[in-house]
């Protein structure tokens, strides 16, 4: 598995990724990054199973005039298609999903976990930390960056300097993981 993370606030939205594909214990790409920003607002984030990813990542970036709502729809229909994709003849592939943006001026956020065949979603609302770990960490990420916040305390340096911070500490306990940075934001259009 990869390493993504955002951070959810009334100002912005930070989403970081790691950079490293594997594929049977081996890293077979160190720069692939997992996730899009949209011109028009919103963000799009898939871990797991690195061809999938690709393949709905490129084509949300060729559909530049979708909106946030038509992007959940795009991106639900998407991970729906491949929900059966199979790795081996026995085992079907895994991966999360995660679909961010604002709506009056709140920031919101979706995960999508298939696994088995199955879709599990989950909702956010207002401020929150997101994060899709490797399977071979036995921490919790979001841990290391809610530590360091003060109650109210979301600056943007503070808040990319602790995801950050969490990356490396990610990398350093998987295999899954390097610590090449991807990392952007968008911001609230409301002030």
């Amino acid at each position: 598995m990869s390493f993504l993370n955002l951070a959810l606030t009334k100002n912005f939205i930070s989403i970081l990724s790691d950079g490293q594909i594997t594929e049977n214990g081996r890293a077979v790409r160190t720069h692939f990054k997992k996730f899009y920003v949209s011109p028009n607002g919103f963000l799009v984030g898939i871990t797991g199973f690195h061809k999938i990813s690709e393949e709905i990542l490129v084509q949300l970036h060729y559909q530049p005039h979708l909106k946030p709502l038509e992007a959940q729809e795009f991106l639900l229909s998407a991970l729906l298609r491949y929900k059966d994709k199979r790795f081996s003849l026995t085992k079907k592939v895994a991966y999360n999903a995660v679909i961010a943006f604002f709506s009056d001026g709140q920031p919101q956020a979706r995960t999508y976990h298939i696994e088995e065949g199955r879709l599990t979603t989950q909702d956010y609302l207002g401020s929150n930390l997101i994060s899709f770990p490797p399977d071979d960490i036995d921490f919790d990420p979001n841990k290391l960056i809610s530590t360091y916040l003060k109650e109210g305390q979301f600056l943007l340096p503070k808040i990319q300097l602790l995801q950050r911070n969490a990356l490396y500490r990610v990398a350093e306990s998987s295999q899954t993981v390097n610590k090449i940075i991807f990392q952007e934001i968008i911001k609230s259009r409301e002030k």
